[in-house]
């Protein structure tokens, strides 16, 4: 019952929003069959980060099924906006090395490699961007900047029209908002009782609460940050946001107490936006903290952009988010889910 009442809720709210974001002259939107496009030319951004801030918003990294989206795109870039370089598009092998997904997790079928890609660095460059140089053609490139090598590029967020709903952008009556609060009320009435987390339970991968939240503990998978951080979002959570000690110590007494990790472990904190300035994967600003001594490092801070658990002591280090020559950049990791209604 209760899921059939949140059912008819999204229905409504999609009835009532499903206008497009607001098109501004740093991030300028066009619309194209059942999708808008937001265009963020004037930003580059490390892959992660671009897709953070898509999802942020109620969308994702653009997603290229066909040969009209890509010309549209393309003309639209090139033509009407005038950029000339790089910009990333949702596609990614980070999860498995050539086995190319989209940031919702299908296949990709559609493809317009550029002559030669995807390139011969194999685990080095796991993101793709379109060049619009080449006539728009996609080369695979590094996730995030490393050294000398860049990972920041432009990129564009994709909405559909017939889903994307925000509160910023109600524009109900005062009647239809009277309405809509009291079918709230009842849905709410109706499910707060009845929860059940997201994913299954299971050796590899238990599940264990605290509060309105679920954790699933991915023990024996080693992702970089980005894949990780992808696993996670196709469930519709995130790489484990810790915003108190309650939660802190929570995690880390499962990892190392209950399941017996040993090593580390990936947090959704990350300084890739702006250097120095560590934000969680849902953009919250890092109120609490639990560095380790002489963390976060600042010599070689701009190269270790992501933030793994120490299981030694729980204390947090920063760490590169991938691998890179002889440096690892993968851990295991806890995917956070907000609870939700059976």
């Amino acid at each position: 019952m209760a899921s059939a009442y949140i059912l008819l809720l999204s229905a409504v709210l999609i009835a009532v929003n499903g206008d497009c974001p607001a098109s501004t002259p740093q991030a300028p939107v066009r619309t194209f069959g059942n999708s808008c496009f937001q265009f963020h030319m004037r930003e580059s951004r490390e892959f992660s980060v671009a897709e953070a801030d898509c999802v942020r918003e109620g969308g994702t990294e653009l997603i290229i099924r066909d040969e009209a989206t890509q010309t549209f795109i393309y003309n639209t870039i090139r033509t009407e906006l005038g950029y000339h370089g790089i910009v990333w598009i949702g596609l990614t092998d980070a999860e498995r090395e050539g086995d190319y997904r989209w940031v919702d997790g299908s296949k990709a079928e559609y493809t317009n490699w550029a002559s030669g890609q995807p390139g011969i660095l194999g685990g080095l460059e796991d993101c793709v961007a379109m060049d619009m140089r080449e006539g728009g053609k996609w080369h695979d490139y590094r996730c995030e900047t490393l050294l000398f090598l860049s990972g920041s590029h432009p990129y564009i967020c994709e909405f559909d029209k017939t889903q994307n709903f925000r509160k910023d952008r109600q524009k109900t009556s005062n009647m239809d908002a009277i309405r809509l609060a009291i079918f709230c009320s009842v849905v709410v009435y109706s499910y707060a009782q009845i929860y059940e987390c997201p994913a299954g339970s299971t050796e590899h991968q238990p599940v264990r609460t605290l509060g309105s939240f679920c954790y699933q503990f991915h023990l024996l998978e080693s992702r970089e940050f980005s894949a990780a951080e992808t696993a996670c979002r196709v469930d519709g959570g995130n790489i484990v946001n810790i915003k108190t000690q309650e939660i802190q110590d929570f995690i880390y007494n499962a990892l190392r107490h209950e399941f017996n990790l040993h090593g580390a472990v990936w947090i959704g904190l990350n300084d890739m936006s702006k250097e120095g300035h560590y934000v969680w994967v849902d953009g919250s600003v890092a109120s609490y903290t639990n560095w380790a001594p002489g963390h976060p490092l600042i010599l070689i801070s701009s190269f270790e952009d992501c933030v793994i658990m120490d299981m030694d002591s729980g204390k947090w280090k920063n760490s590169n988010c991938g691998n890179f020559l002889f440096f690892s950049g993968s851990y295991p990791f806890v995917c956070e889910y907000h609870l939700v209604a059976k």
